[in-house]
């Protein structure tokens, strides 16, 4: 029985990441968090486990560790309005315009990763 199947969850867990890579949490946390202090060898193991058991880090969970969302708010009280209206519509535009530079800057940082 493995540790997802134990905790009645449907959510894979950094142990099974590790069961599957045969190494310990440490080891996937350390790749998760883009840490310099594993070898190359054991961070392709450790995706490519991540990728098998279907693994991706719980972004509500970090947020709360860490204290920071990496989300954009906009509190609007009228967007007939056009000066609200425009602002709301600049701020997605840029997010469009920039999706796959923040995409790769989240990945960088651990926020999250690519599915290979």
């Amino acid at each position: 029985m493995t540790e997802q199947q134990r905790r009645g969850s449907s959510r894979p867990s950094m142990g099974d990441v590790a069961a599957a890579a045969g190494v310990s949490q440490q080891t996937v946390s350390r790749v998760v968090n883009n840490s310099n202090a594993v070898r190359k060898k054991t961070v392709d193991k450790v995706l490519k486990a991540m990728a098998e058991v279907g693994y991706s880090p719980n972004v509500a969970a970090r947020s709360l560790r860490s204290g920071r969302t990496s989300a954009i708010g906009v509190l609007a009280t009228d967007l007939s309005r056009t000066g609200e209206l425009r602002t709301v519509q600049a701020i997605v535009s840029w997010v469009l315009v920039n999706i796959a530079a923040i995409w790769r800057l989240c990945s960088r940082i651990g926020i999250f990763r690519a599915r290979s």
